[in-house]
């Protein structure tokens, strides 16, 4: 494997081995471009999925475009021999993300201790994976040591090494593969299930929350670090002091074990944060002056002993006039309660 000091294609100089467990992750400098990037080394070049895998994840990470994510070098896909053991080895370079990931983040801080930083950070991540999702994306592998923090206070989602594209065809064929990391990969992940969506990346984006709310991993299904009810669900709310009920049963409801009682998409989710931050939608000032003002009318044509019947019209006005503000009153708590 190549070594700090390396020089790769004439242009990247190896600077610091960084991680890797397929792939190894190296900091290199762009001797073309006088900068520094991140490039990946495909360890075991001669396994067909572990290729396939890399090549996908290079195609994503060019074609996706948002601050969240790093860029994908264009034209940098490369295969070249190391300089040590003359292996043909595959490789590729992408943007540089300056900062700490989340999981060295939590070595030095414990864990997040209020509600407002809490939702800040899940906004920018579901931000993230709703345009993810809506390139046809799933990341599959969400977790604190995947997400970095940069120095003005952003989220980017990294390690897109097991990405999937909606779009590619399901081999009935093909055996079942478990995917993602334990602890934190959804239930139909573990099960191997081919047809999993994008509910499996809220499940995982929750059990990081659940680390990062409470300090503590999560633990995998076999050997869980905190109690569970007979659904499966871990019993963990205690553990995040200075954190809202309403964020807690937010994580709760994205980690359902169930995915079909998991919110459905980034929109509702989104929503469903907003009204955490905002609470339920107060009565606009305009529809509680029109009631007052309806009233009002209402009441001095029954003082003056006027009859409805016999004004042609007045009916159908009032009772349209009841319904759009019985509406505008009634609805707003309806949403809350069933979103």
């Amino acid at each position: 494997m190549i070594q700090p000091g390396d020089i790769i294609i004439d242009r990247y100089r190896v600077l610091e081995d960084l991680k890797g467990q397929f792939s190894k992750t190296f900091e290199v400098e762009d001797m073309f471009k006088n900068d520094h990037k991140v490039m990946k080394v495909l360890i075991e070049s001669s396994n067909p999925k572990l290729k396939h895998l890399f090549q996908r994840e290079f195609a994503a990470l060019t074609r996706l475009e948002h601050p969240g994510i790093p860029k994908g070098e264009e034209y940098g896909y490369f295969i070249f021999r190391c300089p040590h053991t003359q292996e043909i080895l595959r490789g590729f370079v992408m943007e540089k993300i300056d900062g700490q990931d989340l999981g060295k983040w939590l070595e030095d801080n414990q864990r997040i201790a209020n509600t407002a930083q809490a939702i800040e950070w899940l906004e920018q991540l579901i931000t993230i994976l709703s345009y993810v999702h809506g390139q046809k994306y799933l990341h599959r592998d969400i977790k604190p040591r995947n997400i970095m923090l940069k120095d003005d206070g952003k989220l980017v989602l990294i390690d897109f090494g097991i990405v999937k594209e909606l779009i590619e065809p399901i081999d009935p064929l093909a055996p079942a593969t478990i995917i993602g990391t334990p602890g934190y990969n959804s239930r139909e992940q573990q099960q191997g299930l081919r047809t999993i969506d994008y509910r499996a990346d809220f499940f995982s984006l929750a059990r990081t929350f659940l680390h990062l709310l409470t300090g503590t991993y999560p633990g995998s299904d076999e050997y869980p670090n905190f109690p569970q009810d007979t659904s499966g669900k871990l019993l963990w709310q205690d553990k995040a002091p200075g954190i809202s009920q309403e964020f807690k049963d937010l994580i709760d409801r994205l980690m359902e074990p169930n995915r079909e009682h998991r919110p459905q998409n980034t929109q509702k989710i989104l929503r469903l944060i907003d009204r955490i931050k905002h609470g339920p939608r107060e009565f606009r000032p305009l529809f509680v002056f029109s009631s007052v003002a309806f009233n009002f009318v209402f009441l001095t044509l029954l003082a003056r002993g006027v009859r409805l019947e016999e004004i042609p019209g007045l009916q159908v006005f009032f009772v349209v006039i009841i319904c759009v503000i019985s509406g505008f009153l009634v609805v707003p708590w309806i949403k809350y309660y069933l979103l």
